[in-house]
């Protein structure tokens, strides 16, 4: 029987969202679908399959995505899904190893990836809200100015979030120091 479970994580928190997803595949509870808060596990053997996801840097019907997903595929692993350029991967455990990354450049490449995206979004609420606080602050309109405080309380949170995504390309990078 399918069991939804609803949970919220952040694209930052990515390498937590796919523990859990493994944790959960530990306890029995496959992943047979996701969406925007919610997960949907069906009952297998604990510890059957690896969950694997992974931020494409194109849209899933774009070729070169579609490319990748087959090749994932015929590593014997499942494509259960996908959410906007999100894409999930299942592999029986049985089957060996399952990693979408091979090595620490790889790794850093894609945290590289979450970068320009959040800076965007941050620049993109700075750039809506400051106006709203302007007006708000300047003609007194509450409606204004709470909605700039609720923005830019919004833009430090994916502040936040860049400055744990830029931790962890340093980290990365760090670690390839050592090695050098």
């Amino acid at each position: 029987m399918r069991e939804r479970v609803r949970k919220m994580f952040f694209a930052w928190d990515f390498e937590e969202e796919e523990a859990w997803l493994n944790h959960m595949a530990r306890q029995g509870k496959a992943l047979v679908a996701f969406g925007f808060g919610y997960y949907d596990f069906e009952p297998t053997q604990p510890g059957e399959y690896t969950i694997r996801m992974e931020m494409l840097p194109h849209w899933p019907n774009h070729p070169e995505s579609q490319e990748y997903i087959r090749f994932v595929e015929e590593t014997g692993a499942e494509h259960i899904g996908n959410l906007k350029n999100w894409v999930c991967f299942r592999k029986k455990t049985a089957d060996g190893s399952f990693d979408l990354f091979s090595d620490r450049e790889s790794r850093l490449k894609y945290v590289k990836r979450f970068i320009p995206l959040l800076i965007m979004c941050c620049l993109a609420i700075l750039v809506g809200m400051v106006p709203n606080l302007i007006v708000g602050l300047k003609y007194g309109f509450w409606l204004n100015l709470l909605v700039g405080l609720g923005g830019i309380a919004f833009g430090a949170f994916l502040f936040k979030g860049l400055i744990k995504i830029i931790q962890k390309k340093q980290k990365l990078e760090n670690e390839g120091n050592l090695f050098e």
